[in-house]
């Protein structure tokens, strides 16, 4: 591969304030791509820009709400005044907001803000970058699934829902756009520890996770990195995961 096999593209990263979508921009940075970072709080997003301009990459960040759709129109219509097309789209927004509650527990309105994270905010940001998409070089959708969306979990039913959904909206999406040439496919992380002041990769040998490696974020960068820098005729409707156990 390249030094910096993703040169002259394009890519939006959503949830790129911290975590999972920080480490994500940052390493598409490095590989030589122009990031745009969006998430909901401006200073965090201020930050990932600062350190990929710090590293000499090239970054800008844009504050938006991607649950409301009104904020996600504004968003696609500032992006479009600064680019002319995308070339990679990753659809990493999503979370928890704290711990779940059983089924029988949950407030309904709670329970809809989480699936809305982890669906509404995919459907949203995906179907606002299709027209610049068209546009763009091998261009290419990345959703951010997890195993939970495959497996459930007591307790974490709103979560696991919203990204079931999302798999299969990651499919239909695929069956949709194969006549215009954009990929899309799911990467499954497993679980991963997302503070790095207090967090060290191990393995899970007791509780809901036993059997697992938990990881970094930066152990997530070279299967991101492979899904980004395949070709036109590379796979699509697929999901690759990194778990242990079987999902």
């Amino acid at each position: 591969m390249p030094e910096k096999p993703l040169i002259d593209r394009i890519i939006l990263v959503t949830g790129a304030g911290r975590g999972l979508g920080q480490a994500l921009a940052q390493a598409y940075a490095e590989a030589g791509a122009t990031v745009i970072c969006t998430a909901r709080t401006q200073s965090q997003l201020d930050q990932t820009v600062a350190t990929i301009e710090t590293a000499g990459g090239n970054a800008w960040a844009y504050a938006c709400d991607a649950t409301d759709e009104s904020a996600v129109q504004e968003f696609f219509a500032a992006v479009t005044a600064q680019h002319d097309r995308l070339d990679i789209v990753f659809l990493n927004a999503g979370g928890t907001e704290g711990e779940e509650l059983a089924i029988m527990d949950s407030d309904f309105a709670a329970w809809k803000r989480i699936v809305d994270m982890n669906l509404s905010t995919a459907f949203l940001m995906g179907r606002g970058s299709l027209p610049l998409l068209k546009k763009g070089r091998d261009p290419k959708i990345i959703t951010m699934g997890s195993g939970l969306g495959q497996i459930p979990r007591v307790g974490a039913s709103a979560y696991g829902c919203g990204k079931a959904a999302l798999s299969l909206f990651t499919k239909a999406l695929a069956m949709e756009l194969l006549p215009e040439g954009i990929t899309v496919n799911e990467l499954i992380p497993g679980p991963v520890g997302t503070d790095p002041d207090s967090f060290e990769a191990h393995y899970v040998t007791e509780g809901v996770f036993k059997g697992e490696y938990f990881k970094k974020p930066e152990d997530i960068i070279p299967l991101a990195m492979f899904l980004a820098t395949q070709p036109a005729h590379g796979p699509s409707g697929q999901t690759f995961a990194l778990n242990r156990r079987l999902i």
